[in-house]
């Protein structure tokens, strides 16, 4: 019988709409006895770099991500995620960077929870 990792697959930092730095949310979730992590801000990818080196020195393995805010007239705005992603692509960086932009009223927007005590708690990261 095989163990299955520990894993949280939606995360943000102070790079989206988190309030912790990347390395810190790493730091977190090592604690709490995650072995996977995806660090998906909104719209961006510049805190994925710190969470791999982060995950490296603590023993967790990130997975490069991104949560895409898309519009649509009827609902409003839907999230896509995507995993695994070239978080180093010039040309990802660049559509990200350019569709924030584009819709200043989609701007991440700050949790008004106070942080706690780890992601789950101050909502870094979901369940």
């Amino acid at each position: 019988m095989s163990i299955q990792p520990t894993f949280d697959l939606q995360c943000h930092s102070v790079h989206s709409d988190g309030s912790l730095q990347p390395a810190e949310v790493v730091k977190r979730a090592a604690a709490a006895g995650v072995e996977v992590l995806a660090l998906s801000d909104h719209d961006g990818v510049g805190g994925v770099i710190e969470a791999i080196e982060a995950g490296a020195r603590l023993g967790v393995h990130i997975v490069p991500a991104v949560e895409i805010t898309a519009v649509d007239e009827i609902h409003d705005d839907i999230h896509l995620l995507g995993y695994l992603i070239n978080h180093t692509d010039p040309v990802l960086i660049e559509r990200l960077e350019g569709a924030k932009e584009e819709r200043p009223a989609l701007r991440p927007r700050k949790h008004r929870a106070p942080p706690r005590n780890g992601p789950r708690d101050n909502r870094e990261c979901h369940s």
